[in-house]
C-alpha cells in the first residue's frame, strides 16, 4: 500500500487513526542524553490506553508505509536531509563542538533516528492522504506534530517538520487551510513556512516572553507579503486555566472561522499546555484541553488532528486518549480508571494514576497574572482586530500588482512612441 493508494475504508469509517508507534519507540534519544526530555516510548503509551480502552472499535487504524526520504525535500533542504540521514551516530559525542553538527542539545542524534523522523512524516502525510481523496473526514496521528523543524535546521525535539509537509499535501485538493497550534510553545516552524502565503492562516496559542522558547510568535507579527494578516498569535498568560483558555479559543476560532473560510483544518495538540507538564506553565485540564478539540469538530469541517509537545508521559497519553475518543464520537468520562493491566508495555506508568483525567493544579503551583480579566481582554480585542484585516494584506498585493502592471504598460507604451518618433 502506498500513501497514493490507502485503500478503501470500512462501511461508514469516516475516521482513521494513523498509528505510527511501532516505528518511533525503536528511537532512543535518552541513550546518549539520559535527562532528554522527549521520550518516544509517549507514543506507545497512547496507543495502548487507545486500545484498551476499546476506541479503536470506532475508528479505522492504519499503519502507513514509510515513505522515501526524497518525500521530504518537498519541503526540507536536501543538504539537511542528507546530514540526517549519513551521519554518523557512534562518533558523535556531547560537548561545546555539537553545535557545529546540523545536532543539538535538543536534537541530538539516537539509534533508529531515520526512520523515527521517516514515520513522523508518514503517518501525517498519510492523515493527508486519507482527507484529500474523501476516504475520511478525521485523521488522527498522535506521532505528529512536530511544529519546530526548519527547512534546514531541526529545533525543539523536530528533526522533521511534518505539519509543513502535511498542509503541503492538504494545498494540493483544498485552497484554504486553517492550522490552529494548542502547544504552549509558539509554533515557529510552521509560522515560517506559511507567514507569505494567504492559503494558509496559522492561529497559535502559547507563552511568549521571559526568553521562553523559541522566542517568536509575538502578537504583533501577523505575516508578510500575501500572508499579512492571516497569522494570528495569541500570548498567553502563565497559569491561564480553562476557564479562560477555552473563552479566548473558541471566539478566536469562530471569529476566524466566519471571516477566512477555510475547507479544512489542522489541528496541533500539544500537551504541554496542560497542569503539571514538566516544561509547561499553563493550567489546563485534560477536560478544558479536549473541549477546544469538541469545538473544532463541531465545525464538521475535514480535520487533520496531530499530537505536539508533552513532557509528563502519562498525562500527555491520558489527553490524546480521551481526545481521540472525542474525535470518534463516543467520548469517554474523564473519570474513567485507565485498565493499565491491559496495557502490557506500558501499564506500569498507571498504577499510581488510574483516572483519565489530568486535573488542574489546585495549589495553583504555576501562579495566574494578578488581572486576568484584564489580560483576557485585551485579547478578545486582539482578536477583533485580527479578524477585521482578513484580506486586507492580500487586497493590498493586488492593489499594489495592478497599479505596477499599468506603470509598466504605460511605460511601455512611452518606448514605443518615442521609437516612432
Amino acid at each position: 500500500m502506498s500513501l497514493r493508494d490507502p485503500g478503501k475504508a470500512p462501511d461508514g469509517s469516516n475516521i482513521a487513526l494513523l498509528d505510527t508507534a511501532g516505528y518511533a519507540s525503536d528511537c532512543n534519544f535518552s541513550a546518549l542524553i539520559p535527562q532528554h526530555a522527549m521520550k518516544p516510548y509517549r507514543l506507545l503509551a497512547t496507543m495502548e490506553l487507545i486500545q484498551a480502552l476499546d476506541i479503536t472499535a470506532h475508528c479505522r487504524t492504519v499503519v502507513p508505509p514509510l515513505v522515501k526520504p526524497g518525500v521530504l525535500a518537498q519541503y526540507h533542504a536536501e543538504g539537511y536531509l542528507a546530514n540526517l540521514g549519513l551521519h554518523n551516530c557512534g562518533s558523535w559525542r556531547w560537548g561545546p563542538e555539537s553545535s557545529k553538527a546540523v545536532f543539538s542539545g535538543d536534537c541530538p542524534p539516537a539509534e533508529g533516528l531515520v526512520e523515527h523522523a521517516l514515520a513522523i512524516a508518514s503517518g501525517t502525510l498519510m492523515g493527508a492522504v486519507l482527507l484529500n481523496s474523501g476516504q475520511v473526514n478525521v485523521a488522527m496521528h498522535w506521532g505528529g506534530g512536530m511544529h519546530h523543524a526548519k527547512c534546514g535546521e531541526c529545533s525543539g525535539f523536530c528533526y522533521v517538520n511534518d505539519i509543513v509537509l502535511g498542509i503541503l499535501e492538504l494545498l494540493r485538493c483544498y485552497p484554504r487551510v486553517l492550522y490552529i497550534d494548542l502547544d504552549m510553545h509558539h509554533g515557529d516552524g510552521v509560522d515560517e513556512a506559511f507567514c507569505q502565503s494567504d492559503r494558509v492562516f496559522t492561529l497559535s496559542l502559547h507563552k511568549f516572553g521571559d526568553s521562553f522558547f523559541p522566542g517568536t510568535g509575538h502578537p504583533r507579527d501577523c505575516g508578510y507579503g500575501r500572508g499579512r494578516f492571516y497569522t494570528m498569535n495569541l500570548a498567553l498568560w502563565d497559569g491561564i486555566n480553562d476557564f479562560y483558555y477555552i473563552s479566548i479559543f473558541k471566539y478566536a476560532l469562530h471569529r476566524i472561522v466566519s471571516q477566512y473560510h477555510p475547507n479544512v483544518i489542522v489541528l496541533q495538540c500539544g500537551a504541554d499546555s496542560l497542569a503539571g507538564d514538566r516544561l509547561g506553565l499553563f493550567n489546563l485540564s485534560s477536560w478544558g484541553h479536549g473541549e477546544c478539540v469538541r469545538e473544532v469538530k463541531s465545525l464538521g469541517l475535514p480535520l487533520l488532528a496531530l499530537g505536539g509537545g508533552g513532557y509528563t508521559i502519562r498525562n500527555v497519553a491520558k489527553l490524546w486518549a480521551y481526545e481521540t475518543s472525542i474525535l470518534c464520537g463516543f467520548p469517554i468520562p474523564v473519570h474513567t480508571t485507565i485498565p493499565f493491566k491491559e496495557m502490557p508495555c506500558t501499564g506500569w506508568l498507571f498504577e499510581d494514576s488510574p483516572f483519565l483525567l489530568v486535573p488542574r493544579d489546585e495549589s495553583h503551583r504555576v501562579p495566574p497574572v494578578y488581572h486576568p480579566q484584564e489580560a483576557y481582554q485585551i485579547i478578545l480585542d486582539q482578536i477583533n482586530r485580527g479578524v477585521s484585516k482578513i484580506g486586507v494584506g492580500s487586497l493590498q498585493n493586488h492593489l499594489a500588482s495592478v497599479v505596477k502592471h499599468e506603470e509598466d504598460e504605460r511605460e511601455c507604451s512611452i518606448r514605443n512612441d518615442t521609437r516612432h518618433d
